[in-house]
């Protein structure tokens, strides 16, 4: 072989180490970035669980503030001021708060008082709030996993492309034409 060939064959072997390595390292960034997307979209799913058990827990509540309600105007209809008090003892606190702060609306005699305590500003569902906190962080960790996919994506195509100048390569030593070699 002469000398030209020979720094054609340290090329290619130079060229096959790099691209070895560099496919190596691309293969192992796609599985860092499989992984990160699928930690995040689990996350996100943990979350959006969570974000939904406290919407329900919130709708539960505000369905047993409307029974206790009910009950408590059923008896001030009636007149019944015991059940009425069984009534007011059993509001939540939450409820008890905005139930006080409609009847200082005068709601029997004032035709603009809001229609019930649940309407009023002292009405508040913790439950709720955080469900909608929690429905950020799903989409925000849902993003992320998003992300991460892609990434993940773009370094397994990378990887493909590096497998195929490994090949591309590897074959060309096996050629005799000197511009074959080199054009592989």
């Amino acid at each position: 072989r002469t000398g030209r060939d020979r720094l054609i064959t340290i090329v290619e072997a130079t060229l096959l180490a790099v691209v070895a390595v560099l496919a190596a390292w691309s293969g192992f960034a796609a599985a860092k970035w499989g992984t990160e997307s699928s930690l995040e979209l689990a996350q996100a799913t943990a979350a959006r669980t969570q974000a939904n058990r406290a919407a329900y827990q919130a709708a539960d509540l505000r369905n047993f503030d409307s029974l206790t309600f009910n009950a408590w105007f059923s008896a001030y209809i009636a007149g019944n001021k015991d059940a009425m008090r069984v009534a007011e003892y059993r509001f939540r606190p939450d409820f008890l708060g905005a139930f006080n702060a409609w009847l200082q609306t005068h709601p029997f005699t004032n035709p603009n008082a809001p229609k019930g305590p649940t309407y009023m500003p002292q009405y508040r569902q913790p439950e709720l709030a955080l469900s909608r906190r929690l429905d950020a962080s799903a989409d925000h960790h849902y993003a992320l996993g998003e992300e991460a996919g892609s990434n993940s994506d773009g370094y397994v195509r990378t990887t493909v492309y590096l497998a195929t100048v490994l090949f591309l390569v590897g074959i060309s030593g096996h050629f005799l034409v000197r511009a074959a070699r080199i054009g592989l």
